[in-house]
């Protein structure tokens, strides 16, 4: 592989386990420790006009919210900061272009197979408005070869930074992963990262990641996915604080693990 990053999705996934009642505080507390952990992005949270709040919520009304709270708060920003868009849940339409004043610069677009022509449509507007454009198709063990070869037909024109094998069952094991993965390599653009999300119905993902890892021969950039404490929905995502310490000794990545991540107890965290 190219390069490895970590994807925190605390703040996002995490919020099924308290209706993401972040305080605006914990929010910004959250992303601090994260960023001084040294993890490169950083899921703030969903976007959606439909259950969206003004404040105190990870699921944010407009993309003005976050933007507005992370510049008064003052943080840094040395992350890239994300929002996941469930498809059908956002009208394109009240996306503005992206700004290099903002803090969201990524969208991550989550589909189920049923929308997948509509929603990558949708895509394809979110990626001309200048963000870069992260595709999530849900429930990917759902897919069968004649489907996972058009889904990858329809994207690889689309300018995206990465896509996804999201095993939202947590039934997919180690085998199942890497055959999805060398098919997503073979028929991507060199240029989109490949990004994992796993959840451990099945087995533990932290073996399931170390696997993909271990086992993935690629020169593409790669994403892992992972939430502090492993908080989300399900029985949970890959820990954080687990997958840091395991590429700082196997990948010589030079994540902080000591302070920030096992001081971090957000809403939820338990």
């Amino acid at each position: 592989m190219t390069g490895l990053k970590i994807l925190d999705c605390t703040l996002r996934d995490g919020g099924y386990k308290n209706n993401w009642q972040f305080k605006n505080n914990e929010i910004i507390s959250t992303i601090s420790m994260l960023q001084k952990s040294g993890i490169e992005i950083i899921e703030c949270g969903y976007l959606s006009e439909l259950n969206g709040l003004p404040e105190n919520s990870s699921i944010f009304d407009a993309l003005n919210t976050p933007n507005s709270l992370f510049k008064s708060s003052g943080i840094s920003q040395k992350a890239e900061f994300v929002l996941m868009i469930n498809y059908g849940e956002y009208n394109p339409d009240n996306i503005p272009k992206h700004s290099k004043d903002d803090f969201i610069s990524g969208i991550r677009v989550a589909f189920h197979k049923k929308d997948k022509k509509h929603a990558i449509e949708f895509s394809e507007q979110i990626q001309k408005k200048g963000f870069n454009l992260y595709l999530q198709p849900m429930v990917i063990s759902e897919y069968n070869q004649t489907e996972l070869d058009s889904l990858l037909y329809e994207i690889k024109e689309l300018g995206t930074k990465a896509v996804y094998i999201v095993d939202s069952l947590g039934i997919l094991e180690e085998e199942q992963i890497l055959y999805v993965g060398d098919l997503f390599d073979k028929k991507l653009p060199q240029s989109v990262n490949l990004g994992l999300h796993l959840h451990g119905n099945a087995m533990p993902v932290f073996q399931k990641a170390k696997s993909f890892l271990n086992r993935m021969k690629t020169s593409r950039n790669l994403i892992l996915d992972a939430s502090v404490r492993g908080i989300g929905r399900g029985k949970g995502n890959l820990r954080t604080e687990d997958i840091c310490n395991y590429l700082n000794k196997t990948y010589n990545k030079n994540y902080d693990t000591d302070k920030p991540l096992s001081s971090l107890c957000c809403a939820g965290c338990v």
